[in-house]
C-alpha cells in the first residue's frame, strides 16, 4: 500500500505543478490511486481530477479529514440518511 493509498475518501492538501510548470496547492480527497496518477476530487475545480504522482511536490492530510462533513458529490451514499425498514415476519421466502 502506497502512502496515499492511506488517506482514499480523506481530505488530502497538496502542492502540485502542472504540465506547463505552474505550482498550486490543492485540497483534494482520493478515490483511486494507479501506477502513476491518483483520481482525487478537487475542491479548487468542484470536480474529479487526475493528477499524475511524480508531479505532486507535497502532501499533508487536512485537520478535516476524518470529519465526515463537507463531502464532494461524489460520494452521496455517505450524505443520505437510512430508511427504517420493517419486515413482517409472517410471510416466508
Amino acid at each position: 500500500m502506497s502512502a496515499m493509498e492511506r488517506y482514499l475518501g480523506r481530505k488530502v492538501s497538496i502542492i502540485y505543478m502542472d504540465r506547463k510548470g505552474t505550482i498550486s496547492k490543492r485540497d483534494v480527497r482520493p478515490v483511486n490511486v494507479h501506477t502513476d496518477q491518483i483520481r482525487a476530487y478537487c475542491y479548487a475545480r468542484k470536480a474529479m481530477r487526475n493528477f499524475r504522482k511524480e508531479d505532486i511536490l507535497a502532501w499533508t492530510p487536512c485537520a478535516d479529514s476524518a470529519a465526515s462533513f463537507g463531502l464532494p458529490k461524489v460520494y452521496p451514499h455517505l450524505t443520505r440518511k437510512r430508511e427504517n425498514y420493517s419486515f413482517d415476519s409472517s410471510i416466508s421466502g
